[in-house]
């Protein structure tokens, strides 16, 4: 995405396909991840106690704040509002 992204900021305005196939494919990857959290969801609460359930969705959560730093999200929230305001220009 980042390599797309410095063609445009670059001067290279073709590089604008190339960005919205790259954000296509990371949202794409970001739904199918979400789907299968959830599948595992459903069978861990048909298999597991509610304190247990619990406290594995507190695990996750600990984990995704220490190994995904929030810029991160951020980082391409901001970059996809500064393109499509780009755009409308």
């Amino acid at each position: 995405m980042e390599t797309g992204v410095e063609k445009y900021y670059n001067g290279d305005k073709n590089a604008l396909p190339e960005i919205s196939v790259n954000f296509t494919d990371y949202i794409a990857m970001l739904r199918a991840h979400i789907q299968k959290e959830n599948r595992y969801f459903i069978i861990a609460e048909k298999e597991y106690l509610k304190d247990d359930i619990s406290r594995i969705s507190e695990s996750f959560e600990k984990t995704e704040k220490e190994e995904i730093d929030e810029r991160v999200h951020e980082k391409y929230l901001h970059l996809l509002e500064s393109l499509k305001q780009q755009i409308k220009n």
